[in-house]
């Protein structure tokens, strides 16, 4: 990936997190980076093809630092506990929302293409709760994983925004220890 590209990414990246989708224009992201707005387009052609790379681009990311959720050198535990650091890591490198709790918040008006990679990213990380959940609780069944897999999620983002709007990382630390202890049984 060109350092161009790279940093129309890193660009688009932080306005989706502090604003949405309808938040910024190429020309915005080119002023930033210091670069001709023709230039953004070249690489991305419409800004729905840049929602696309820079949500998939985030997922890769995180999905890279969650890890593999069967690994057995890592407790369920040790894994939420890792799932709450991404957050964590979110809330303390700029204070914004991740890219998925703020896309998730305008799904309705997203265009296809980017409600679909969000829609993605989502998936992967219930996926991916859910198997931490089935170690954890292995006589579970599939549909009760995937309901605590969704509760875990949709606690840990109302967390991070509450942790923005209060500027403390308390309520991701609290609803961390919560998350824990519900696998714990």
């Amino acid at each position: 990936m060109s350092d161009t590209v790279q940093g129309i990414l890193d660009s688009a990246e932080r306005f989706l997190r502090r604003g949405g989708y309808h938040a910024f224009s190429f020309r915005q992201i080119a002023e930033e980076i210091g670069i001709k707005s023709a230039s953004v387009h070249y690489h991305f052609p419409t800004k729905e093809a840049l929602g696309v790379a820079a949500t998939k681009r985030y997922e890769d990311r995180f999905m890279g630092f969650l890890g593999d959720p069967s690994d057995s050198a890592r407790s369920p535990q040790k894994q939420l506990e890792h799932f709450q650091l991404g957050f964590l890591g979110a809330f303390e490198k700029d204070g914004a929302i991740c890219l998925c709790g703020m896309l998730l918040s305008e799904a309705a008006e997203l265009p296809t293409s980017v409600r679909e990679a969000v829609r993605h990213f989502v998936d992967a990380q219930l996926d991916w709760l859910a198997a931490v959940v089935g170690r954890a609780q292995p006589r579970s069944r599939a549909v009760t994983r995937k309901a605590i897999a969704r509760t875990l999620f949709g606690a840990m983002q109302g967390a991070l925004a509450q942790s923005i709007l209060e500027q403390d990382p308390a309520a991701i630390a609290e609803v961390g220890a919560q998350m824990k202890k519900m696998l714990a049984g």
